[in-house]
């Protein structure tokens, strides 16, 4: 089974509970926002098109995706601190998708992520 809990930078997620976390202290995503995330981050190095995403985060629902998606990556970008000029963590390829282009590990393999006690 795959890891619960995503590291990079020093940044802790966990995808079950779609909590992120920064230096140990929790961010608030949106519950949407927190579902793309996860989706980028098990993706990880791989572009996620924004058909893959529309379908994945609001399946057959009748809703604006193209602004739902911005709306949600902004979120995250904002508790990133990531710029989409000059990203360190998600990149945009036009036209495409999203990449999650920052190294990804589980608590073992980044022991100096920020993750709580209850996560390893």
């Amino acid at each position: 089974m795959r890891s619960q809990v995503f590291s990079f930078g020093v940044f802790a997620f966990d995808r079950v509970t779609g909590e992120l976390r920064k230096d140990h202290s929790p961010i608030k995503l949106d519950p949407q926002a927190a579902r793309l995330l996860a989706l980028l981050l098990e993706e990880s190095g791989q572009l996620v098109s924004y058909d893959d995403i529309r379908e994945r985060l609001w399946g057959g629902t009748l809703v604006d995706h193209g602004k739902g998606i911005r709306r949600c990556l902004a979120q995250i970008r904002a508790a990133l601190s990531d710029n989409a000029k000059t990203p360190v963590y998600i990149q945009n390829e036009r036209n495409r998708g999203y990449r999650f282009i920052a190294p990804v590990g589980t608590p073992a393999e980044n022991p100096d992520a920020a993750l709580e006690d209850s996560y390893t």
